[in-house]
């Protein structure tokens, strides 16, 4: 079973200090900003998303350690308590609505236990920096569903945000049951109001 411990030992098998961010900074200090996320005091968890947002993504742009933050932003949402997840939630939309050119790409290879993760390479998958933090959010929907199915979330408002985001998978997403599962009548609105977006994307 994946817990904060394995997020944290396989986050250190990346080489962080040869990938970069904004101004062409290494991103070595990224795992401790990752871990501070999950800290119990809500101004340490600020500072870090701060100095996380402000290294990885400007005005939604996006910088090559991005990509390969988003497989551990993305599993700290599993190992931490729904009350502290407010600042993951707010990097996963930043990272799902960043903008990168087309010809801004990595070179990449793929791991998958103990959880899929990507690591750079000279000689691997070359993919697009934007389409590559889409893809790494879009493989964790099942969590946000689960979040947002949980009435007794304090994050599934934020969840749906990120669900929104991906338009392309509506149908696959059992968001229209969610809804009907809930009692009460804004919430059902909500989420109505979320499926009415995606089914037309600006």
């Amino acid at each position: 079973m994946i817990n904060f411990n394995t997020v944290v030992e396989t986050m250190n098998r990346v080489p962080w200090g040869d990938l970069r961010g904004v101004l062409n900074e290494p991103c070595d200090d990224i795992p401790i900003e990752l871990t501070a996320l999950l800290a119990q005091n809500p101004q340490t968890r600020r500072e870090a998303y701060w100095r996380i947002d402000n290294r990885l993504i400007v005005q939604r742009g996006l910088y090559q350690g991005a990509a390969f933050a988003a497989p551990f932003i993305v599993q700290l949402i599993r190992v931490c308590p729904h009350e502290i997840r407010q600042e993951i939630y707010e990097l996963l939309f930043q990272l799902a609505n960043g903008t990168s050119a087309i010809t801004n790409t990595i070179l990449i290879n793929r791991v998958v236990e103990p959880f899929p993760y990507i690591i750079p390479t000279l000689n691997g998958y070359n993919i697009s920096l934007q389409v590559s933090c889409r893809f790494e959010i879009a493989c964790t929907l099942d969590c946000f569903l689960s979040d947002l199915a949980d009435t007794s979330s304090s994050s599934r408002w934020q969840a749906l945000d990120i669900i929104g985001c991906f338009p392309e998978f509506l149908g696959m997403m059992p968001l229209s049951n969610i809804a009907q599962s809930d009692t009460d009548t804004e919430n059902r609105n909500r989420i109505y109001l979320t499926i009415d977006r995606m089914k037309h994307p600006k």
